[in-house]
Parts: structure tokens; sequence; C-alpha cells
């Protein structure tokens, strides 16, 4: 929560409701100051507004963090299987949910060249670990994970398995729906000409 707390300072200084609070509080300190009516009044007509400026950005930047949090969730759950139709999804999103955070956005960019290139899977674990490492910094959860933590995954033999035994199931499937489907179309060409 308190790492919420802090990309939220972060994010307020970015939005324009932000001249409007501090617009408010000018107008309030003149009030008291040159009218000298008192805080209490100021308050009991000012909370309203203050409460409608800031409500906004606040909601918007709970929602922009929790997303970033959740990809991020997502994709370190997943580091040591970067083969996989969903991570491949979160990991495209990145520079849209990320699209201000320079950083994640040059790591992710770099770990794409490594998966589109020949390299190995250490280098391609190495920069995905590299990448984990700057999307927590960028939550604030740094100061709680260390990179040995974001390097070491947990993907046991058996699970490696049966997902080869799935990708086998799907080429499986495809290969019968690709048959099925030229069998109809040749059925729809013998029918065709049945029927000239």
């Amino acid at each position: 929560m308190l790492d919420w707390f802090k990309y939220t300072l972060l994010q307020i200084k970015r939005n324009l409701n932000l001249w409007i609070l501090i617009t408010l509080i000018f107008i309030a300190v003149y009030l008291y100051k040159f009218f000298n009516i008192k805080l209490e009044l100021i308050a009991l007509i000012f909370s309203p507004l203050f409460t409608l400026s800031i409500l906004p950005m606040i909601e918007e930047s709970k929602a922009k963090w929790q997303t970033k949090y959740d990809t991020f969730k997502f994709l370190y759950a997943n580091r040591d299987n970067l083969i996989n139709y969903t991570v491949v999804q979160h990991l495209n999103l990145i520079d849209i949910v990320f699209i201000n955070d320079k950083k994640v956005r040059k790591c992710w960019k770099e770990l794409r060249q490594l998966l589109n290139s020949q390299s190995t899977l250490s280098q391609q674990n190495a920069k995905c670990a590299e990448l984990m490492a700057t999307m927590a910094s960028v939550l604030g959860l740094d100061k709680d994970m260390t990179f040995s933590d974001i390097a070491g995954a947990y993907y046991p033999t058996g699970l490696a398995n049966i997902d080869a035994i799935a990708d086998k199931k799907a080429n499986l499937e495809v290969q019968f729906y690709e048959k099925a489907c030229s069998y109809f179309e040749n059925q729809q060409n013998i029918n065709t000409k049945q029927v000239e």
C-alpha cells in the first residue's frame, strides 16, 4: 500500500487537476490573510472542491499503478517460461502499460531484440531478469527484492513435460482442423462439379 502511495505522489505532479488544487489553496490563503475569514469556514467551503480535484487524480493513479503491478506480477510469475502465448501478450503490452517509463521500455526493447535473434536461453533469461528488476524499481518494489530473487525461478521438469504435451496436442488440433477444412473444400468442389 505504501508503494502505491509513493507512486501516486509521483504521478500527481503530472496532472492538470493539481493546478486547480494549487489555485484553491492560494484562494484559501488569500481569504484567510486579507479578509480574516476563519480557517474552519474556509475548510467548510473548499473541502468539497479539494475532494473533487484530488479524487480523480488518486483514482487514475491507482488504476495505472495496479495495471503496471498486475503486468509485473504476471511476468514475474512466468519469468522462466517466455515461450507462452499469454506471456507474449503481456510482454507486448509493456510499451502501453509502461508508456512513461523509459528505462522499462528500453529493457523491453533489448529483450525483444534478444528474443527475435539467435541468442541463447541464458542471455534471454538474464535480460528478462534485468527487465523485472527495472519494473520492480519503477513500482517501488526494489527495496524489498534483490536481483538474485528476481533471477531465480522455480520451474519443475514435470511441468515442462506437461507443456510439451500440450504443445503437441495443440499442433495436432491445428493439423486436424487444416485437414478437415481441405476435406470439406474438396467435397464442396466435387458437389459443384456434379451439379454442373
